[in-house]
Parts: C-alpha cells; sequence; structure tokens
C-alpha cells in the first residue's frame, strides 16, 4: 500500500473525520501504481491517519474509506459487504418498505459508491439495484470482486433483509454521469450485468413508502434511462412532513395543487394517495420540460387516486400561461441549477425567478413548498433566493418546516456537502 503524507496545516480536518484530502494538502504524495489505488495516509509525525484510495488525476486525490490504524483492508470485499449490509439494515430499521438508497457514497463510509434498490409491484418477485460508481478506487474494488452484489444479495436473504433471491434480481450500472470524468474515467450508457427475462424496465412500477410510512404506493418510471436511477428518492421525508402537517392544517374538502418540475410525479403521487385518504377531491397541474416524465407524471397521480389531473409541457423559467394566485398549494422541486462553482450565480438568479413565478400562483392563505438539491447552494443562499422571490412576487410568507435529505441519504457531521438538499415550507399572505 502506497503511503501519503499530509501537510500539517490539513491535519484538522481529516482529525475532524472529513472523508476528502486534496492535492494541495498533501506533502508528500508519490507515485501510484495505477490510479485509484490503495493508500495510507499518514501524519508528517508518521501517525496513520486513514485508510483509502487515491488519484493524481483528480483535485480531489485522496478519499477515505476507513480513520485511524485498527481497520483492517478497505478495499477488501468483506469490508465493502460489511457497509453494504449494515446500511440495508439501517434502512429496514427506518421503516422502508419499498425501494430506497441503499448506499449513498461518503454518508454511508464507501466514498465513490451509489446504490439505489428498487422493489417493484409488477412484475411482482423482482427487486432491481441500480449501482453508480463515480471514482477510479471503487471501480477498482467492484472490478477485483464481480461477484461482490450476488454475495450481497445472498446475504441480504439470509438475514431476512430482503425476501427475494439473487434469480430475481436485476442489477444495472448508471455511470452515465459526467464527474466520472474527473476522476479520468468514462461516461458510460446505462448497462445491465443481470437482467430478468420479460422486464420493460422502462416501464417499471416501484413501490416506495407512502405518506403515511405505513403502507407503499406504486410509481411507473424508466429504471433504465430515468434520470439519476429512475427516480429522485430523497424527498420521500419532505413529503411525508408537508403531507404530515396538512393533515392537522387543511379544513377544505377540494385543493388545487400546482407540482412545478414534476419529472414522474412522486409529490403528486402522493398528494394523490393522501387525498384520496383524507376524502378531499384534488385537482393536480402538472409542469414540467419533458413530455415523457409528464406521462409518467400523468399516470402516476391518476393511478393513486387523482382524476383531474392537467399537464403543461413549459420550461419553468420561461413565461407560464398558469393564472396567478389559483392553487391552495405550489410544489417547486426544480433541478439542480448550480452544478459548478461558476454558475453559482446564474443558478441563483434562476431560483429567484422561479420562486417568483411560484409565488404568484398561490392562493392567500396557500402553502408553498420550495426545494433546492444544489449542494453548491447553501441554507442561507437559498434562503435569500426564495426571499426575493417573495419580494418580487409582493407575497408575505410565514415559515412553517424545513426539512432536508431523507432518511436514507444520511449525511456524516464531518463532511456538511452530503447535506445537499434543502426544502421550506410557508404560508402565503396568512397576515
Amino acid at each position: 500500500m502506497t503511503v501519503w503524507t499530509l501537510k500539517k496545516d490539513a491535519l484538522y480536518r481529516i482529525k475532524l473525520q472529513h472523508p476528502w484530502v486534496y492535492r494541495d494538502e498533501l506533502k508528500f504524495a508519490p507515485e501510484l501504481p495505477y490510479k485509484g489505488a490503495p493508500v495510507e495516509l499518514r501524519s508528517e509525525a508518521g501517525d496513520v491517519l486513514a485508510r483509502g484510495y487515491g488519484n493524481l488525476q483528480s483535485k480531489l486525490t485522496f478519499r477515505v474509506l476507513s480513520f485511524g490504524s485498527h481497520t483492517g483492508t478497505p478495499m477488501s470485499q468483506e469490508f465493502v459487504l460489511y457497509k453494504l449490509l449494515n446500511a440495508w439494515k439501517t434502512r429496514k430499521r427506518l421503516g422502508f418498505l419499498g425501494s430506497f438508497r441503499l448506499c449513498f457514497g461518503e454518508g454511508d463510509g464507501l466514498t465513490g459508491l451509489v446504490v439505489d434498490y428498487y422493489k417493484l409491484s409488477s412484475p411482482s418477485s423482482t427487486q432491481l439495484l441500480a449501482v453508480q460508481i463515480l471514482t477510479a478506487g471503487m471501480e477498482n474494488i467492484f472490478k477485483a470482486f464481480p461477484d461482490l452484489l450476488r454475495i450481497l444479495i445472498e446475504r441480504a436473504q439470509k438475514e431476512g433483509l430482503t425476501e427475494m433471491n439473487w434469480d430475481q434480481t436485476a442489477i444495472i450500472y448508471r455511470n452515465d454521469v459526467r464527474v466520472r470524468e474527473h476522476e479520468g474515467l468514462r461516461e458510460e450508457a446505462p448497462r445491465f450485468v443481470q437482467n430478468l427475462k420479460d422486464v420493460d424496465w422502462t416501464k417499471s412500477q416501484a413501490l416506495m413508502n407512502a405518506w403515511n410510512w405505513q403502507e407503499t404506493i406504486s410509481l411507473s418510471c424508466d429504471l433504465y434511462q430515468g434520470q439519476k436511477t429512475g427516480l429522485f428518492l430523497d424527498q420521500s421525508y419532505n413529503i411525508q412532513a408537508v403531507l404530515g402537517f396538512l393533515s392537522k392544517f387543511n379544513q377544505k374538502k377540494k385543493l388545487r395543487v400546482l407540482d412545478i418540475c414534476c419529472y414522474v410525479g412522486h409529490w403528486s403521487a402522493q398528494f394523490s394517495h393522501w387525498a384520496k385518504a383524507q376524502g378531499i377531491e384534488l385537482e393536480i397541474d402538472l409542469l414540467d420540460i419533458s413530455e415523457t416524465a409528464l406521462r409518467y407524471a400523468e399516470e402516476n397521480a391518476k393511478s393513486n387516486g387523482c382524476s383531474q389531473v392537467r399537464t403543461f409541457k413549459l420550461d419553468a423559467l420561461k413565461d407560464w400561461p398558469l393564472e396567478e394566485k389559483s392553487y391552495d398549494v405550489v410544489i417547486c422541486d426544480p433541478p439542480a441549477f448550480v452544478k459548478s462553482v461558476k454558475d453559482k450565480d446564474k443558478g441563483l438568479s434562476a431560483y429567484v425567478r422561479l420562486n417568483t413565478e411560484s409565488l404568484k400562483r398561490v392562493v392567500p392563505g396557500g402553502i408553498f413548498a420550495t426545494c433546492s438539491c444544489s449542494g453548491l447552494v447553501g441554507r442561507n443562499d437559498f434562503d435569500k433566493a426564495v426571499q426575493k422571490g417573495f419580494l418580487r412576487s409582493e407575497r408575505q410568507g410565514q415559515l412553517l418546516l424545513r426539512g432536508g435529505n431523507a432518511w436514507d441519504h444520511p449525511a456524516r457531521l464531518s463532511f456538511p456537502e452530503g447535506q445537499y438538499l434543502k426544502m421550506s415550507t410557508y404560508l402565503v399572505d396568512s397576515f
């Protein structure tokens, strides 16, 4: 294992167990036999600080898999299996009944790896692991241990984490992300390494926890080429919080809902299921730039209980042909507008415009839930953008609740970068 030495002035952050080390924080970093090779990080005094893997081609040069000197071999198959099984057990303890993010990189101690677990309602007795490998080091691990996921499924079934076996499991690699280029890796087309007969993955029915966390709903989605790995799984807590609030606050028997940047309509599907349980008549308008996403979203809202659904194929940052002050609830959940530091000012301006136009559509006394999944936009910057939206739309707001990553997207205390998702819900013009 290659030994690298950390500069003294970078010691504090690694002692706080931040899992990243940048190139300019290293005092001594000899060449590696290959990118993503195992590295032991030491202090200038010679103390072992961490073990993980390195890549001198990347500005983010060292990634931690284990801290200290007593953690064995972190790039071994058993280490990775232990981490994945531990993450799976945690999700089950938290009450996930259907699909969830099984591994959230640094949050689960496996930097460079994302795994989403999908449980399908159709065909039944079918599960899918969608695997995204973001770093050279993690790619080396999966190449070295080609049976790793099969062993994971076998052990998970044995421990009662899933009722399905390996023959009922599909595996897809979703390495179709540009961030891999920073590691000297190619962006790849989605590919199955294990497929199941007669399954149309472009028309999958994924089970998700319902808003009440006591049952599941089914969402139609594309698990082959859809955005992310087919669904955005990170909003489950925020949806639960907003609908939990509305269960106590709402006194109307009919609600109009506007779902902006709806993608496949997870928010609207949950609203539909909730309204049906509450005996509330619901009208939903769906807005997205993708016609394909709108078809899924309309189907998901209707299949979960809402018969009055309209779709609008629009760029959310351009003019909307939607009546102002006409919706009881407006949900604003756009894609990340800030993907790099150079985009920050432009992205914040986009958040201001989108929130301004969204707020214009809320009835007085209505509810506005707004989100940002841009990791480079902090909570304070996002709040300022929303505040500008209130000012420009000439509305007033009372903050009711805040949200963030769902429970299957844990963020380490030492890794604030993992706390990327922000959600705020406001009561509009109520005073």
